[in-house]
């Protein structure tokens, strides 16, 4: 496959730039959403707890806020997924990305 006539801005504007680790300070955050709008990518990817912030730094851009919720493992009942799925988007979340893994997602296949 041909790639190298694929203009920059097409690849980026499906690239979610990720900062999914448990510790992060609001500098990070700040370099995170910077990045994201001087490469144009199509959207931030955190845990929830800096939804609004990354919300307020990406004011004006294109870039997306994506929450991931149950993140890292999954592990946690509907009723936890749900509410945290709804505090996000009402933080700004526009995208909401959902774990399930082990025992969880196995239920859910059967419950399906």
């Amino acid at each position: 496959m041909k790639t190298n006539n694929i203009p920059v801005k097409s690849v980026a504007g499906i690239i979610d730039h990720t900062q999914l680790k448990p510790y992060v300070n609001k500098k990070e955050f700040e370099k995170l959403c910077s990045e994201a709008m001087k490469y144009n990518f199509k959207m931030v990817a955190i845990n929830p707890a800096a939804t609004e912030l990354c919300k307020n730094l990406l004011m004006g851009s294109e870039v997306n806020v994506g929450a991931a919720i149950g993140f890292p493992l999954g592990q946690t009942t509907l009723e936890c997924k749900l509410f945290e799925t709804k505090d996000a988007i009402e933080k700004g979340a526009d995208e909401i990305e959902e774990r399930k893994f082990g025992l969880h997602k196995k239920r859910n296949e059967r419950n399906c």
